[in-house]
């Protein structure tokens, strides 16, 4: 079975942080209003960012092939959409997308080239979380021959660095909401690779097979990016497993079989690491499981003294924001989270709402239809 998004009532755990995402797609993916997939406060300080189907042609032209699968996009305009505030975590909710032929394609956001601008670059550039639903990194490091693919699933973490192609999938038929950091000042993106030549793979599956298609232009490139030696035009093909629960592209992606026959295509497929990741920021693994869905930009951390490269200094003793998390016909008053909460524990929430310290002046409300994301050569990270 390809899949349905579930009926299941949400696990909802006051002590988690975030997300409450709905239980069946909806538009926008992420709003102010009661239908959205994502529903955010009005009067919280993020903007919303939605990516349609319309201003992604040239890329999605560029990116699948004319014999293979094409995205259709339906009722829905949105093939994904982003949020991003000045204080709080960044999110982005991807989805799978039909096709004529009956194949599912798996939403991806084509990728794009990021720097860190400064004279003294930090080799993270941002740190990405898995709130809910499945969801993968692909990450390609100038210089290196072939690619990583992180599989993520709810509450792991991965980093993306500085001198890198980076491109996110979702792995399921159900949409995967992901929650990232990094420093605007430190993060400089184009996508002029992908305009040129589109995104670096589609990922397809039908009832029993994944499909794998690696994009010919990134064969032996003289930028550093990409593969050496020539890729085959056919797609690889991979089993799934015969059932139909949320985790089976995951699953097939982090088979020992599966992942021999990805590395013969220059993909290593990668399992997050807390403790990998701590090494590279120079922090201990513990410092990395608090969620970053309950993270503060504008708060000393581990992570914010990485990417702002603050001095630690002790917290403001007034209460933080936070995001809210309840499931149908919960209590809003006693899910308020801190950022300081508990692991992001798995499984399925309703929405997410975030919330401002009591006696604040509310903030900026969020743009009902923000303007799709204008990718200049290393302009700011949208």
């Amino acid at each position: 079975m390809l899949g349905t998004i579930s009926d299941r009532p949400a696990r909802v755990n006051s002590s988690s942080p975030i997300v409450r995402v709905a239980r069946r797609p909806a538009a926008p993916l992420i709003g102010t209003c009661g239908k959205s997939y994502v529903r955010i406060n009005a009067g919280s300080d993020y903007t919303v960012k939605p990516r349609r189907f319309a201003d992604l042609a040239p890329l999605i032209d560029k990116s699948f092939p004319p014999s293979g699968v094409q995205p259709v996009a339906g009722p829905v305009d949105e093939a994904y959409s982003g949020a991003e505030s000045p204080t709080r975590p960044n999110i982005t909710v991807l989805r799978s997308w039909a096709d004529r032929s009956g194949r599912m394609i798996l939403g991806q956001t084509f990728g794009h080239e990021q720097r860190d601008p400064s004279g003294q670059p930090n080799d993270v550039l941002e740190i990405y979380e898995c709130g809910t639903g499945y969801a993968a990194l692909l990450n390609d490091l100038e210089g290196r021959d072939g690619w990583e693919l992180y599989v993520m699933k709810p509450g792991d973490k991965v980093p993306t660095f500085d001198r890198s192609l980076m491109t996110l999938f979702c792995l399921g038929p159900e949409p995967a909401v992901l929650f990232d950091v990094a420093n605007p000042a430190r993060h400089r993106s184009s996508k002029r690779i992908q305009q040129q030549c589109g995104a670096a793979m589609v990922l397809s599956c039908d009832s029993r097979h994944l499909y794998v298609h690696v994009n010919p232009n990134y064969s032996d490139r003289d930028d550093g990016y990409g593969v050496l030696g020539p890729i085959p035009k056919h797609d690889l093909i991979l089993p799934l497993p015969d059932d139909d629960r949320p985790d089976r592209i995951y699953r097939a992606l982090v088979s020992p079989r599966n992942q021999k026959m990805l590395a013969s295509r220059g993909i290593c497929v990668m399992r997050p690491e807390n403790e990998e990741i701590a090494d590279l920021l120079g922090i201990e693994p513990g410092d990395l499981t608090s969620p970053i869905a309950g993270l503060r930009k504008d708060q000393p951390g581990p992570l914010t003294d990485y990417l702002f490269r603050k001095e630690p200094a002790e917290p403001a003793a007034s209460p933080a924001g936070g995001i809210l998390m309840f499931g149908p016909g919960g209590d809003l008053g006693s899910a308020r989270i801190q950022p300081d909460v508990a692991e992001l524990l798995p499984g399925k929430v309703d929405a997410v709402e975030t919330f401002d310290p009591p006696g604040a002046a509310p903030t900026e409300s969020v743009a009902a239809q923000g303007e799709p994301a204008v990718n200049k050569d290393l302009a700011p990270a949208a």
